[in-house]
C-alpha cells in the first residue's frame, strides 16, 4: 500500500463571473400597488367594502367566457375571445375559475400579451402548434397518483409526503400540473375522482403516517386548502401534530394571491400563532393569563399592555370558535407549521 497521499483538490476561479440581468429596473417605473378595479366595466360600481370582502370575491368568481366578457366589456378583443373559446374546445386541460382580484391584475389595454391572462386564461393561439402544453406533459406529469400509499397520500421521498386533501381550488391555473385530479371535467380531460368518503380517506392518511416513522415532513395540499373548511382542516393538522415523528407541516395554498386581505383580516390569517401569542413575543418571559404570578416577576408589562393582551386573547378565542383562523388546540413543542405560498 502506497504511503503517498493523494493531492487535495483546490478550487480555482472559473474566470469572469457576473450576475444575470435584473428583470426589473429600480426604482420601478410604476408603483407596485393594486390597480383601481373600477376601471373595468364589470366592476365600475363595486364599493371598496365589497371588493375587500372574501365572500364577495368568491361569489363573483368568473366561471365562463360570458362572465369574463361582462367584466372586460369592449376591452376584451373579439379575436382573443374566439381564440380562448377554441382553446376550451380543443386544447384546455382546466376549466375557468378566476376571482375578480386576479382579473384586476391583468393589463386591460393589452390582454393578448398580458402574462397573467396567458397563465390563467390560455388562448389557442398562445400554444405551440406541435404540443398543447409541455412536450413531456401527461395527465399526471409528476406521477403523484401513481405513488399514492393510500388514496390521496403521495409518498415519493423517504421522509416527505404530500397529502392531497381535496380536488378544488379558489382559482384554476391554465397550466395546472395536477390537472388529472383538480377541477371540473373538460372536453380533453375526464378528471380522476377520489373513491373513498372524505372522512375515511383522511383517517387512512393518518393511520399510514402513524405506522411510517420515517416520515417527518407533510405537505397539506390539494387542490388548495383555502377551499377546505376550517372545521375539517384544523382537526387533521392537529392530528398530525400528535404523531411523534411528524415535525414539519406545510400548508400549501395559492389563495393569498387570489384573494385580497387587508387590515384586521390579514391578522386573522396567521396560521400558527394567534393574537394572544403576540403578547408573549413582545415581552420575553411573560406568560399570558398569568399577569400576577411569580413567573412574570421581572417581566412585568403595563396595565394597558395587560389589558391589550387580554383583549387579544378574547378576540383570538372568538375567532377560533367562529372558525376564521387555524390555531393548534394547545401549544406543542418541536413542531413547525408553515403557511406555504405556492
Amino acid at each position: 500500500m502506497s504511503d503517498v497521499k493523494a493531492a487535495r483538490p483546490v478550487w480555482k476561479p472559473a474566470g469572469k463571473v457576473h450576475a444575470s440581468e435584473q428583470p426589473f429596473q429600480y426604482p420601478l417605473e410604476r408603483e407596485f400597488v393594486e390597480p383601481d378595479w373600477r376601471r373595468l366595466p364589470g366592476y365600475k360600481d363595486v364599493t371598496a367594502a365589497e371588493w375587500e370582502a372574501a365572500l364577495w370575491q368568491r361569489r363573483h368568481t368568473v366561471k365562463n367566457l360570458k362572465e369574463l366578457q361582462a367584466v372586460f366589456g369592449p376591452l376584451l378583443p373579439a379575436s382573443l375571445l374566439e381564440s380562448m373559446e377554441r382553446d376550451i374546445k380543443e386544447r384546455a386541460t382546466m376549466s375557468i375559475l378566476i376571482p375578480p382580484q386576479m382579473l384586476n391584475t391583468m393589463d386591460e389595454k393589452d390582454l393578448w400579451n398580458d402574462p397573467v391572462r396567458r397563465y390563467m386564461l390560455p388562448a389557442f393561439d398562445d400554444r405551440n402548434p406541435d404540443w398543447p402544453s409541455h412536450p413531456k406533459s401527461s395527465r399526471d406529469s409528476l406521477h403523484e397518483s401513481d405513488m399514492w400509499a393510500v388514496e390521496g397520500l403521495t409518498h415519493r421521498y423517504p421522509t416527505k409526503v404530500l397529502a392531497e386533501m381535496l380536488s378544488t381550488c379558489p382559482q384554476y391555473c391554465g397550466h395546472c400540473t395536477r390537472m388529472d385530479l383538480v377541477g371540473n371535467d373538460v372536453p380533453q380531460v375526464v378528471k380522476l375522482r377520489f373513491q373513498l368518503p372524505q372522512k375515511d380517506r383522511y383517517e387512512q392518511m393518518l393511520d399510514y403516517l402513524r405506522k411510517t416513522p420515517s416520515v417527518r415532513d407533510v405537505v397539506v395540499s390539494g387542490g388548495d386548502i383555502a377551499n377546505m373548511p376550517i372545521t375539517q382542516l384544523e382537526p387533521f393538522v392537529s392530528a398530525l401534530m400528535d404523531i411523534p415523528n411528524i415535525k414539519d407541516i406545510r400548508l400549501a395554498t395559492r389563495s393569498l394571491e387570489g384573494f385580497r386581505t387587508t387590515g384586521q383580516k390579514s391578522a386573522r390569517a396567521r396560521s400558527r400563532f394567534g393574537a394572544a401569542h403576540a403578547c408573549e413575543q413582545r415581552t420575553p418571559g411573560y406568560s399570558p393569563g398569568r399577569e400576577s404570578n411569580q413567573e412574570n416577576s421581572g417581566n412585568r408589562i403595563s396595565r394597558r399592555s395587560q389589558s391589550g393582551c387580554a383583549a387579544a386573547r378574547r378576540q383570538h378565542q372568538r375567532e377560533r370558535a367562529s372558525g376564521v383562523m387555524l390555531h393548534a388546540a394547545r401549544s406543542r413543542q418541536n413542531h413547525a407549521v408553515l403557511l406555504l405560498y405556492v
